[in-house]
């Protein structure tokens, strides 16, 4: 056994998302809906809370608040860059770049404004109506 195996050794490389249990469910009754009453402060696997339907831990991030910041500022990414999604953030980013390059220097470039537009309310939409979840797969807050 080398000195660095003897060094991983004394370390304990098992963190907490690396057990099987992650993500941990919250408790079931016999009929298998979660137990209600048993999310929030007690529970240290989901600080947030937990989703009544399904029993797994709530994202600290907002619902609303990524649908609003994408609603107002998605053109920037900035709903996607809250969530924690970097590449579909930079992706509008330059997008947004890209289409007032186009819109200001081709007539049918204005096209391109409307596509990002559409692109920014459907995704604000989704976001509001919880049909997306945080870079980490978990659901968001209401």
């Amino acid at each position: 056994m080398s000195d660095r195996d003897a060094d991983r050794d004394e370390i304990d490389w098992d963190p907490w998302w690396d057990s099987p249990e992650f993500p941990p469910r919250a408790p079931r009754s016999s009929s298998g809906y979660a137990l209600p009453g048993l999310a929030g402060v007690d529970d240290p696997w989901a600080p947030w809370g937990r989703d009544p339907a399904t029993g797994t831990p709530l994202s600290s991030r907002s619902k609303r608040t990524a649908g609003l910041l994408q609603l107002t500022l998605g053109g920037f990414g900035a709903g996607r860059f809250y969530l924690g999604h970097m590449v579909i953030g930079v992706s509008q980013l330059l997008s947004l770049i890209l289409a007032w390059y186009l819109a200001l220097t081709y007539p049918l470039g204005v096209y391109a404004l409307l596509g990002l537009a559409t692109w920014t309310l459907v995704d604000s939409i989704t976001m509001l109506s919880g049909g997306t979840r945080d870079a980490h797969g978990l659901v968001l807050r209401p």
